[in-house]
C-alpha cells in the first residue's frame, strides 16, 4: 500500500484499493495479538483492510503489519492513527464506509451458497425459495446430501432442494414423505428401470430386500410344474454360486422353507417385501417359531425355471449380495405358481 500524501487523498486511495469482508472470514486472536483470516485462511500482511467483521453493514478500517497482526492504539507506518480497537481514527472519529447489503442467493468466496435477507445470512434455518425448499446450515452454508434436522433425517440434491420423493442412490432405497423425511431404508438394492409403479418400493425397516418386477417374456406357461422341486433346485444352485465364491454352503431350513412358500402365495396378491396386510415380511416367519433376529429376503416373479430366477438374481447387485452374503447359514426356497406365473421367494438368516 503506497503511503498517503494527505488525509483526504488517504480515504480515497483506501476506498478503492481496499476489499471487504467476506463471509465465512474472520477474526483470531493469538498470544501475538489479533488479526483477520480470510475465506481460503490467509491473512492480509502490511496492507489496510475495510471491514464490516459484525455485518452491520458499517465497514471500519484497520491496518494490519509484516506479521499479520493488526495495529492497536498507535500510528500506522503510513501516518496515520488508529484506536485501541485498531480502527483508523481522524480527530478521534472513527473512519466509517457503508457496506452494500447483500440480499438474496450469494455464492461465497469458497464456492459455497448462502441466502441472504437483510444483509446477514440465514443460519439455522428452513427457506423456501421459488417453490422449493433449501435448509442453511449454522454456517449460513446451504445444505446438499443427506443432513440430519432436529432428529429427521432428509437429502439435499445438488442444488440445494430437498428431495419430496423415494429414490435410489448407490444401490439404496430411500423411503421419503412429502415433507422431505427419510423414513425407511434398505441397503444394496436394485430397483430396476421397468417398476413401474412407486407403492411397488421397498418399505421395510429391517435387513436388506429386493425386488425384481415381472417380464412377460418369461411368464411360466403352464401350472403342472413341481414347485417344491424347483425350490429345491434354487437352493442346491445358491450353494453352488456360494462355493465359486469360497463361501460356506447355506443349510435349508425347514421353517425358512415354509415362510418362503407362504410369502410366495402371498406375492400374487401383492408384490412387495411387505404381506397383503402390510406388516413387513419377516413378521410371517416369526408367526412359524422363527428366532433369528438378521435375516433377508429376494423375491421375483415370470421366470419360468430355477436357472432363470438365479441368473435374474445373480445379475442383480442387491440379490447377489444376498445370496453371497457371508455371515447368512440358512435359507429356505419357495417357489408357488398362480395363472402362468411362477412366483419365487428366498429367504435368508443366520444363528443369533
Amino acid at each position: 500500500m503506497k503511503k498517503f500524501a494527505a488525509a483526504a487523498a488517504g480515504c480515497v486511495l483506501m476506498v478503492c484499493g481496499m476489499s471487504f469482508t467476506a463471509f465465512g472470514a474472520q477474526w483470531k486472536q493469538d498470544a501475538g495479538g489479533w488479526w483477520w483470516q480470510n475465506d481460503d485462511m490467509s491473512y492480509p500482511v502490511n496492507t489496510w483492510l475495510w471491514l464490516d467483521g459484525n455485518q452491520d453493514g458499517t465497514a471500519e478500517c484497520y491496518y494490519f503489519n509484516e506479521n499479520g497482526y493488526c495495529l492497536m492504539n498507535t500510528a500506522t507506518p503510513d501516518g496515520y492513527t488508529v484506536d485501541a480497537s485498531g480502527a483508523w481514527i481522524v480527530d478521534g472519529k472513527i473512519q466509517t464506509q457503508q457496506v452494500q447489503t447483500a440480499e438474496g442467493w450469494k455464492k461465497e468466496a469458497n464456492g459455497t451458497w448462502s441466502y441472504y435477507e437483510g444483509g446477514k445470512p440465514l443460519k439455522n434455518e428452513w427457506k423456501r425459495i421459488g417453490g422449493d425448499k433449501y435448509y442453511f446450515d449454522e454456517n449460513g452454508t446451504m445444505v446438499i446430501d443427506f443432513y440430519t434436522i432436529g432428529g429427521e433425517d432428509y437429502y439435499f440434491n445438488e442444488d440445494g432442494t430437498l428431495q419430496t420423493k423415494s429414490f435410489t442412490l448407490d444401490d439404496v432405497r430411500y423411503t421419503v414423505q412429502k415433507d422431505g423425511t427419510i423414513t425407511d431404508m434398505t441397503d444394496l438394492y436394485d430397483w430396476y428401470e421397468e417398476q413401474e409403479d412407486d407403492d411397488r418400493e421397498d418399505a421395510s425397516s429391517g435387513q436388506s430386500g429386493y425386488t425384481i418386477t415381472r417380464n412377460e417374456d418369461r411368464a411360466s406357461e403352464s401350472e403342472s410344474v413341481d414347485t417344491d422341486a424347483y425350490a429345491q433346485q434354487v437352493f442346491d444352485l445358491v450353494n453352488q454360486e456360494r462355493e465359486a465364491e469360497g463361501l460356506s454352503p447355506l443349510e435349508w431350513d425347514d421353517t425358512l422353507a415354509q415362510c418362503a412358500a407362504l410369502r410366495a402365495e402371498e406375492l400374487t396378491e401383492t408384490f412387495s417385501h411387505n404381506r397383503p396386510d402390510g406388516s413387513h415380511w419377516s413378521t410371517l416367519y416369526e408367526e412359524l417359531g422363527g428366532e433369528d433376529t438378521y435375516r433377508g429376503e429376494n423375491i421375483a416373479m415370470g421366470y419360468s425355471s430355477p436357472k432363470q430366477v438365479m441368473n435374474g438374481w445373480m445379475n442383480s447387485s442387491g440379490h447377489r449380495a444376498n445370496i453371497l452374503r457371508s455371515t447368512y447359514t440358512k435359507i429356505g426356497v419357495g417357489c408357488y405358481s398362480h395363472n402362468g406365473t411362477l412366483y419365487w421367494v428366498q429367504n435368508f438368516s443366520r444363528e443369533n
